[in-house]
């Protein structure tokens, strides 16, 4: 699995050479991974209304044109995960003439161009777990299957077996767009798109709920999902169907960085939509969140900056890896907090953010029983060398309004002192 994921909207792009060009970009942001929304011929610009599954949009190039853009990703290490939109297909689509008993006869959320597949039917799902293991043998390493809801979590598996089998090594993810527990079983998904995550993360940015309300949304994901399931999903705070980050927050730094920093901290594969990196506004109307990235004139560096110091922790830090997910309630208080947690203390991190937009001086009590007393905490997110110290079990704390803090104990004194003793033997 990809340790960040970038997405690309294609039109924005003018095709995949023009995602090929923005490919070195990707890779200094810190992404490994990059998905792609619909490639196939379609007569629209967003393109889920597939007209052919077997050809690349003349807009977007053709088959030389992905050979290209696979190649380029596979000599930058960066995985291709393609967009499978298999709930439905465009009225022009050669099988509505070939194959009439593979529709439902209903136009997909009410859309007249937008067909609905029979998902049920044994034909189709196997057509389409060809479509799927094809495009993986030509390069493609991932999948992120459109309306996830819709094909239900058979058909989803069968996809995702299609795509295994075939070698896509970055998995298969199921957009959900809602509760994602439930939605990944054995055999079936490796993860989903993780909007409930990034409804708890605006909601926190925005202190439009109470912390404890959103602690609990967090948590509560945490104990429904196995954790490798949630560690493969996708954190996100925007894509191409929401508004970018930026108008979501109203640009505010502090709240970016709040929202940001929850998304790379919690479980899962932290996924950046592109331009919000560089602080590109946008509603969540077509065309406003889907247009070319601004020239280099116009980009937010100190949001570059944060990002590429995001990705460089996730990379950096084995517990946001497959680290266990320690809750932390405080309830009384306007802190949101959780532990990521290994066999290792050492590799202890804790996420502790402030709900309100008012500073706040209160105690993080800090449940983990090797946290010891005086044990300094640096924070990643931030430049200061200045420590907080644990006392007895708790953690004096300030924060600005919407602050957050990644707290990592740093367990080097002098006199060669060390508080973690390999003598301490936890493990049951």
């Amino acid at each position: 699995m990809p340790h960040v994921v970038y997405q690309l909207f294609v039109s924005a792009f003018g095709g995949l050479d023009g995602v090929a060009a923005h490919l070195d970009h990707v890779v200094a942001v810190g992404a490994d991974a990059i998905y792609l929304t619909p490639i196939f011929a379609s007569p629209s610009a967003h393109k889920y209304d597939t007209a052919d599954y077997d050809v690349i949009d003349p807009a977007f190039g053709d088959d030389a044109a992905f050979d290209r853009l696979a190649t380029a990703c596979r000599s930058r290490d960066l995985g291709l995960i393609l967009d499978g939109v298999f709930n439905h297909v465009g009225e022009t689509h050669r099988w509505r003439a070939e194959h009439p008993d593979w529709f439902t006869g209903s136009d997909w959320r009410g859309y007249p161009t937008l067909r609905e597949l029979d998902t049920g039917n044994v034909n189709v799902r196997n057509a389409c777990a060809e479509i799927i293991a094809r495009w993986t043998a030509r390069g493609a390493t991932g999948w992120r299957l459109d309306t996830a809801n819709d094909l239900g979590p058979a058909f989803a598996g069968e996809l995702a077996r299609a795509a295994w089998t075939a070698g896509a090594t970055d998995g298969v993810i199921g957009e959900i767009m809602g509760y994602g527990a439930g939605w990944v079983r054995t055999g079936g998904l490796d993860g989903i798109m993780n909007y409930w995550l990034r409804s708890t993360a605006v909601a926190l940015a925005s202190s439009s709920a109470p912390a404890g309300q959103l602690q609990a949304a967090l948590d509560r994901l945490v104990a429904d999902m196995e954790l490798p399931s949630l560690q493969a999903s996708w954190s996100l705070v925007g894509s191409h169907d929401t508004a970018r980050l930026a108008t979501a927050l109203d640009d505010d730094a502090a709240r970016v960085r709040l929202a940001l920093a929850l998304a790379f901290a919690y479980p899962g594969v932290p996924m950046i939509y592109y331009g919000d990196e560089l602080g590109m506004p946008g509603s969540a109307r077509d065309p406003e969140n889907r247009r070319p990235v601004p020239p280099p004139s116009a980009w937010d560096r100190e949001r570059l900056d944060l990002v590429r110091h995001l990705c460089a922790i996730r990379r950096g830090e084995p517990a946001l890896h497959n680290g266990r997910y320690v809750a932390m309630p405080q309830p009384g208080t306007d802190l949101v907090a959780f532990a990521r947690v290994t066999d290792d203390p050492a590799q202890t991190l804790i996420f502790v953010a402030n709900a309100s937009p008012r500073p706040l001086e209160a105690t993080l009590f800090v449940p983990l029983p090797l946290m010891f007393d005086g044990l300094p905490l640096h924070d990643l997110l931030h430049a200061s060398e200045t420590p907080s110290l644990m006392s007895a079990g708790t953690l004096p704390l300030t924060l600005s309004g919407h602050g957050c803090l990644l707290l990592k104990p740093r367990d080097t004194h002098p006199g060669g002192y060390r508080f973690f003793k390999p003598v301490l033997d936890f493990s049951p």
